[in-house]
């Protein structure tokens, strides 16, 4: 597992919190380099088809 996997991992296996908190963790991970914005984009839309 790379190392976003292992970070983002408690927020798409739990998806504890609202939508909001969940993209604003997403958010916090692309900012500090976590992840490219292609990965950033498939996984919001990931939470956003939740909806």
């Amino acid at each position: 597992m790379n190392d976003i996997n292992a970070a983002y991992a408690g927020a798409s296996q739990k998806q504890s919190g609202s939508l909001e908190e969940r993209l604003a963790r997403l958010a916090g991970l692309h900012r500090i380099g976590m992840m490219d914005d292609d990965e950033f984009a498939e996984r919001r839309r990931k939470i956003l088809d939740e909806i």
